[in-house]
């Protein structure tokens, strides 16, 4: 570090006034190198990484250079310490300015243990045993999860510009209370456990467990995972909440990763959302094992959920709804569906179990690279609608609404389709007046009825043309001369009724 100081004339510098300001500020900001790393890819700089985090209580400065760790790298109960290195850690790219590569066996490799905590613009890789070891539940990429204490709540963590790589568990292990956690540009590849993990801490034995939220993500890049790109909380409770993720590329099964590893398997698909007030946008989800389609974009349950202006490739439907054994799963919305032409998508939302509402608005049309999509929802589900281009489908599902108002162009409207059985609608008005009636199909008959002692009425410009009543029919308005009638038009010659 080169810092500057300006003295006014005549200032006099002492001894103690330096050493202050050495203790006060310099301290402040520490130098791995200072601490006796070489940063050679060679010397085992484990003791200097130790020591830096041990006298620090501000920022680490790594400068470039690929430093060889034998042992995970604990940071302190101490808030507001940050590893920072230089440079970019892209996916793609191969001059990796600063890199720390882990040899250990087991443990994760970097833990964050208090609030403001942070690593920045450097690589975490695993290599030699460890890079080749199989799955195991511990060795983490990064672990964020704060004492085992009911006040261990670390908040305001970050991962900022970091890629993770060659570990034998899951990359980002978030366990337990976790809160306003922010990632940004995070780059993943060649772990062997999930991309991104989420969950109270059940998983990592904590005593002290709760839901972690307030994630903010963004940029984030997973490629050739054992498991899931990102798992998100606990089916069997409430699971993470609010959860905002935007711009992102799952790619798990890319470079030849192979299918899912079964022992952590969840669902057949890509990533699985479980929890509350989640959104995702902009994110690129693929489905494709060894370049075939195999797997859904992703599972998900729980409230509130917004995917919106996503895209899809190569998978076996869009989405699969679940439910869990706490929460219930409702008030999801799709907006913008993009999928590719190489997708299996009837139905595109699969359902499992009583799933409340869904809403989806496309519109998509079979295009060149773009799959066109002729069923959105399992059949039987109730409160399924799908907004494509002016008009509305609900395949022949219940519409339970106050009031529905449909225009556009579109030829059809509403439509409505059931095989081999009754289809139609029908219309309930309760209170003063009750009435109800239905226009339906079924065997080679169309109708239109009252099912109830009604009348039924035929309108023309809001005035009453024909009237269906309990034991007659009043015809209304019809002309008293036949001058100007088109064959067959009805016209009233003073009380006869004639054909013109």
């Amino acid at each position: 570090m080169t810092a500057s100081i300006d003295f006014a004339p005549g200032t006099v510098v002492t001894a103690d006034w330096l050493n202050a300001i050495d203790a006060h500020v310099f301290d402040y900001v520490i130098n791995v190198r200072d601490r006796g790393a070489v940063g050679d890819g060679i010397t085992d700089d484990t003791a200097a990484f130790v020591a830096a985090l041990a006298a620090a209580t501000g920022d680490i400065h790594v400068p470039p250079g690929t430093y060889l760790l034998s042992a995970g790298l604990t940071f302190p109960s101490t808030k507001g310490i940050a590893l920072i290195g230089v440079g970019e850690s892209r996916q793609s790219a191969n001059d990796y300015p600063v890199r720390l590569t882990f040899t250990h066996a087991s443990g994760p490799a970097v833990r964050l243990m208090a609030s403001g905590q942070s690593i920045q613009n450097m690589v975490i890789e695993g290599t030699g045993a460890r890079a080749l070891a199989t799955l195991d539940a511990t060795s983490f990429g990064v672990l964020v999860d704060g004492p085992d204490t009911s006040t261990g709540s670390p908040g305001n963590c970050s991962l900022r510009n970091v890629f993770i790589a060659g570990h034998p568990s899951h990359a980002l292990m978030i366990s337990g209370p976790v809160f306003m956690l922010r990632l940004d540009g995070v780059a993943i590849r060649d772990v062997r456990g999930h991309g991104i993990f989420v969950e109270d801490g059940t998983y990592t034995g904590r005593t002290n467990t709760g839901r972690t939220g307030g994630i903010i993500a963004s940029h984030i890049r997973t490629y050739a995972t054992g498991g899931h790109d990102v798992v998100l909380g606990n089916l069997d409770d409430y699971g993470c909440y609010r959860f905002h993720l935007t711009d992102a590329d799952f790619d798990g099964r890319g470079g030849g990763a192979g299918a899912i590893d079964a022992s952590i398997k969840l669902a057949d698909a890509a990533c699985v959302f479980h929890g509350e007030n989640i959104t995702v946008e902009h994110a690129a989800f693929s489905g494709r094992l060894s370049g075939t389609p195999t797997y859904a974009a992703f599972q998900f349950s729980g409230r509130v959920h917004r995917y919106n202006a996503c895209r899809y490739v190569g998978v076996i439907g869009a989405a699969n709804a679940v439910v869990g054994t706490t929460i219930s799963t409702d008030d999801i919305h799709f907006d913008g569906v993009y999928i590719t032409s190489d997708s299996t998508v009837n139905p595109a939302i699969s359902i499992t179990g009583a799933v409340g509402s869904i809403i989806v608005t496309s519109p998509i049309e079979a295009d060149a690279g773009v799959k066109g999509v002729t069923n959105w929802f399992t059949y039987g589900y109730v409160n399924g609608v799908w907004i494509r281009q002016a008009s509305m489908s609900f395949g022949g599902r219940l519409i339970q609404t106050g009031f529905v108002e449909l225009t556009g162009n579109s030829t059809d409207a509403v439509a409505i389709s059931r095989a081999d059985a009754e289809c139609g609608l029908s219309v309930t008005r309760t209170g003063s007046g009750a009435a109800s009636g239905t226009l339906s199909a079924v065997g080679g008959t169309f109708a239109l009825a009252t099912t109830s002692d009604s009348d039924l009425v035929l309108t023309r410009n809001n005035t009453a043309r024909l009237t269906f009543k309990s034991a007659t029919i009043n015809i209304a308005s019809l002309p008293t001369s036949s001058a100007g009638l088109a064959a067959g038009d009805l016209w009233n010659d003073s009380g006869t009724l004639k054909v013109a």
